[in-house]
């Protein structure tokens, strides 16, 4: 039995390997992606505050916009999780970045491909597209993260009668490998077991999803219908009143986004509560545009148990809440999971080889 486990679980690594490295390389950049983009559109992201300023409402924000961009619609506003970070506005000339002290557009960013772009292609579908049901590189990504699951476990199975942790010999032998390898596994064990649970998961949700629904007995509530004509001679609420609006109908939640929806019949807001993971946030109100009544109201705080856990499950995955710190441990843990790929294609690379007889 081991000897066979053994041969599987070589067969299994080679096939999978290379895909584990690039998950776990590019995951490891991917749990700093906020900080990293922030970083790179410094000029752009952060909002210098004047002594004593207090942010402009929404429709100063929005006229400010007007000014700079005469003509130009704009498609709701985003409001950042602190007060350093600028309000960004989705509009067909890209996102717009304003302070929201001054009413200052900082600039115009267009949707690029950069290096994150490419990262959380890489991660999730390995550049096959969106991320998609059907999609293959989404099929090969979620397969692969099930056979590293299986390594785990294995490797704790095969490791378990010799339980050795010292590192024997130089890097250029196979002991060496050998001993990192198995050593390394040990202790990011349980950190290795989160990423990879979760990131199948993630993978399968399509399926999963529902399953989990179905085991604690949660089923998702149904939506209200939502408006679908405007009453006659209505003026519809400004983003201000949406806002308040969306505030009054979960009281201790921000505002964190407001889009209008439904063919611009109601405001969809989200809303995060102090000590939320997301920085948008996981309750949604959605206001009547018209009427200034809420239509529909989804507290985080009274979720259903399945849509909580997949969104804990998506959480932890991406280190999201977790502070740098934990953000540190979960970069660490992705790129240790490439480590194992490398040093077990060393070890096996390194493998004493039959000398072929001499005629």
């Amino acid at each position: 039995m081991r000897k066979f486990l053994f041969k599987l679980h070589l067969w299994i690594a080679l096939l999978v390997s290379l895909f584990v490295m690039v998950a776990g390389i590019t995951g490891s950049i991917l749990a700093f992606e906020p900080q990293l983009d922030r970083l790179w559109h410094a000029h752009l992201a952060y909002a210098t505050r004047p002594v004593g300023a207090q942010p402009l409402s929404l429709a100063q924000i929005r006229a400010a916009v007007a000014r700079k961009y005469p003509g130009v619609p704009i498609f709701g506003v985003l409001l950042p999780p602190t007060p350093d970070i600028a309000y960004q506005i989705p509009s067909r000339l890209g996102m717009l970045y304003v302070n929201q002290y001054t009413g200052v557009v900082l600039g115009v960013r267009q949707p690029a491909k950069n290096i994150l772009y490419y990262a959380g292609q890489i991660h999730r579908n390995l550049l096959g597209g969106a991320f998609r049901e059907g999609n293959l590189g989404q099929a090969v990504v979620s397969w692969a993260t099930v056979g590293t699951l299986f390594l785990l476990l294995s490797g704790v199975y095969l490791w378990w009668p010799v339980k050795r942790m010292a590192i024997r010999g130089s890097a250029a032998s196979r002991h060496f490998w050998f001993d990192i390898h198995n050593t390394v596994g040990i202790l990011s064990l349980i950190f290795l077991l989160i990423l990879t649970m979760t990131g199948i998961f993630i993978g399968f949700e399509d399926s999963l999803g529902p399953l989990l629904s179905i085991v604690v007995n949660s089923e998702p509530p149904r939506r209200p219908a939502l408006p679908t004509v405007a009453p006659p001679g209505a003026v519809p609420l400004d983003l201000d009143q949406g806002v308040d609006a969306a505030r009054a109908a979960l009281p201790g939640a921000e505002p964190a986004a407001i889009f209008p929806a439904d063919r611009g019949l109601v405001w969809r807001v989200n809303l995060r509560y102090p000590g939320d993971k997301t920085s948008y946030g996981r309750s949604v109100v959605f206001i009547d545009r018209y009427t200034g009544k809420p239509v529909s109201v989804e507290s985080a705080r009274q979720q259903v148990t399945g849509i909580r856990l997949r969104a804990e499950i998506l959480d932890i995955h991406t280190a999201g809440g977790f502070g740098i710190f934990g953000k540190m441990i979960f970069s660490m843990a992705s790129a240790l999971i490439a480590f194992q790929a490398v040093s077990g294609l060393l070890m096996w690379w390194k493998r004493p080889r039959k000398r072929r007889a001499t005629p």
